[in-house]
């Protein structure tokens, strides 16, 4: 079995939750259905599922639920309904005492809930930026120390003239990183400043 150890809690892989299942009660039915589905403001849909599982006469058993919104990590991008599905069916084995010796929670739902954590702090740190964006504009900089001189001296400089304004190596990271995305122009925040033009590396800190 697939087992995986999140501060010395047993989590089982929902697969082999099943088969503990299949094992413990021969003959039982999953059964699952979608409980709510609707369109959130933001053009993305958000999904709640029930799981129940029955007995091989049909008595109910079990049941669980699980809540997944359209992009909310990179599974959710394709597969939100799906993900929800098998976290719930998760949770009801979960709830027989099924595939954990201290939690309901599968290794796929402690999984997902990482990287959605990732996700938000992402979109923290781009809201961060824009925020400063709004606040500090181009004529509040005084942009006179950035020369055609681009030692690691002359960088660390401008860093030091940019926290005073309150634009800190972090919130530029951030921004470098979203518009470097796509061309790969660069190799980093470090490499842009010694490459890019002056009006390039005003564009950047000015977010325009």
């Amino acid at each position: 079995m697939n087992f995986k150890d999140k501060s010395n809690l047993e989590y089982v892989d929902i697969a082999d939750r099943v088969q503990m299942l299949h094992s413990q009660f021969p003959g039982c039915s999953i059964v699952t259905s979608i409980e709510q589905y609707h369109e959130l403001k933001d053009y993305k849909y958000v999904v709640i599922m029930k799981c129940s599982i029955l007995d091989k006469e049909g008595r109910l058993l079990s049941t669980g639920h699980a809540r997944e919104v359209e992009g909310s990590s990179d599974i959710n991008k394709t597969s939100f309904l799906e993900n929800a599905e098998t976290s719930a069916l998760g949770r009801a084995i979960g709830n027989l005492g099924i595939g954990s010796k201290k939690a309901i929670a599968s290794k796929e739902e402690i999984d997902g809930a990482v990287e959605k954590k990732k996700v938000i702090q992402k979109q923290e740190a781009l809201t961060k930026a824009d925020t400063l964006n709004k606040q500090v504009t181009s004529k509040e900089v005084d942009y006179s120390y950035i020369t055609d001189s681009r030692t690691d001296d002359d960088i660390k400089k401008w860093g030091v003239e940019l926290k005073k304004v309150g634009i800190t190596a972090s919130v530029l990271l951030v921004k470098f990183n979203r518009m470097n995305a796509d061309s790969g122009q660069y190799k980093g925040l470090s490499d842009f400043f010694k490459k890019a033009t002056k009006e390039e590396i005003v564009n950047l800190i000015s977010g325009k």
